[in-house]
């Protein structure tokens, strides 16, 4: 009876030992609390760069360096590494609609949420067309760009343009180049200067901008003035475009016809410019295509508006019955009245413009500026940008207007008139400005003509952080 107690008891215990639970595992190691700090920005413009920052620390506000953290922005992710201070940095381009837009940092379950306020990006829109237009069909073309100070200026495709040109407006779309191109028809009764307005509304993505310049519109005619001489023709000058006596004109240069040239000739070539430097008496030596004149009398128009074009040569040549010549340049003319068809009255005019110069006819100036500020700047900061006009040129420029536009400083505008500058010569301007309160910027010329000697600058400025 005992023996089986006993035996009952063993089995008992081995059956113990075999139904026995595990021993319970070790705790997980658990990683020391971790935070992740933003150090921004905290804005960026709408196609701009944003290089953004953070801090991974542990509990302890040590930093963790080797560690991965995750950048989610516009629906866009980047990862980086944290270094020795426990910082890591990417950068993204801003393709977010302007506005409040989440930055999302992790790392593991750890995340922080930054708000970065997208701003819409400055634009620059510039009239690409020509100043001078003749009567008829004319065709006005303008630029849009963004950026230019935060990157180099890229085109804005498919925004609307609104062109105005006294009483015409007209509307065209940016191509993937940024240009837009509008047609306007001008009547020969609004011969003389006017004003090219060319506007961007601005949109969601980005600001508003425009631009204007001075234009002269004249009637495109085939008239022909000598520009051979020894002694140029010059601006203001009295030139005879028609007549019997059109030959006095001459004396001297590539010539060789004779008196029954008039100054009317038929146009063969679409193209501004034909053999400008071409001669009779050596190379390269003119060959009819240019424009051509039969001997006697020809015809002009019986009427002309105050101001018309003229073709410049500078070499003429008569074959047989034909008289052709080259095209070196052409002018704007104020016709003298009275205007009479008949070859017996001369034809008489005033050169008030140059439209273009293939030969080195005309003496013209030829202004170029620098602009300066200081390298760097702290919000708020007043400081002084400083404005050199030189004339590389070899006549005078008259009537310049200056005008400034001042990024992210006040005054936001400025301008300065100057009378003249003479060859040579240079002339300095100075603007105060207070940068705002967000960032600084560096200041980059930007010059554009406008009229024959007038100059426009923008000031733009690139963030410093």
């Amino acid at each position: 009876m005992r023996r089986v107690s006993i035996l009952y008891a063993l089995c008992a215990l081995v059956s113990g030992v075999l139904v026995a639970a595990d021993p319970p595992c070790p705790p997980p190691i658990v990683t020391p609390g971790a935070r992740i700090l933003y150090l921004g920005p905290a804005s960026a413009g709408y196609s701009d760069e944003l290089p953004v920052r953070a801090r991974l620390v542990d509990e302890n506000a040590a930093p963790m360096a080797a560690r991965t953290l995750a950048f989610t922005f516009g629906g866009e992710t980047k990862t980086a590494t944290t270094g020795a201070d426990g910082i890591a940095n990417t950068t993204f381009t801003v393709s977010a609609t302007p506005g409040s837009v989440p930055l999302l940092i992790s790392f593991g379950t750890t995340q922080t949420t930054a708000t970065i306020v997208v701003d819409r990006d400055n634009t620059n829109l510039s009239y690409t067309g020509s100043i001078f237009l003749a009567t008829g069909n004319v065709n006005l073309s303008a630029r849009l760009t963004h950026g230019g100070a935060d990157h180099p200026p890229l085109p804005v495709a498919n925004r609307p343009i609104d062109f105005t040109l006294g009483t015409h407006v007209a509307t065209g779309v940016t191509d993937a180049n940024g240009v837009a191109t509008v047609n306007m028809v001008i009547a020969d009764a609004e011969v003389g200067g006017g004003v090219v307005v060319v506007r961007f509304a601005g949109d969601a993505f980005y600001r508003e901008s425009q631009d204007s310049r001075a234009t002269f519109a004249f009637q495109g005619s085939a008239f022909v003035i000598w520009g051979g001489n020894a002694t140029k023709p010059t601006i203001g000058q009295t030139v005879n475009f028609w007549g019997d006596q059109w030959v006095t004109q001459v004396t001297g240069g590539e010539w060789d016809s004779n008196a029954s040239f008039k100054g009317w000739s038929l146009v063969n070539t679409t193209s501004d410019l034909c053999q400008a430097d071409a001669r009779i008496s050596a190379a390269p030596t003119l060959t009819p295509g240019c424009w051509d004149s039969k001997t006697g009398n020809s015809d002009p128009p019986a009427q002309l508006p105050r101001y018309i074009s003229a073709i410049v040569s500078t070499a003429i040549k008569k074959s047989n019955d034909v008289v052709y010549g080259n095209i070196a340049g052409h002018v704007v003319i104020e016709v003298q009245s009275p205007y009479d068809n008949n070859p017996g009255h001369p034809g008489l005019g005033k050169i008030v413009a140059v439209i273009n110069d293939g030969a080195g006819i005309f003496k013209r100036p030829n202004v170029t500026s620098t602009l300066a500020q200081p390298a760097t700047l702290a919000p708020g900061q007043s400081f002084v940008v400083q404005l050199a006009l030189q004339n590389g040129g070899t006549a005078a420029a008259t009537a310049l207007n200056i005008q400034a536009a001042f990024d992210g400083a006040m005054p936001a505008t400025a301008t300065a008139d100057l009378a003249s500058l003479a060859p040579a010569e240079t002339k300095s301007f100075t603007f105060t400005e207070q940068l705002g309160a967000i960032r600084a910027r560096t200041a980059v010329s930007s010059p554009r003509r406008q009229r024959r000697a007038t100059r426009m600058f923008r000031a733009h400025f690139s963030r410093r952080c």
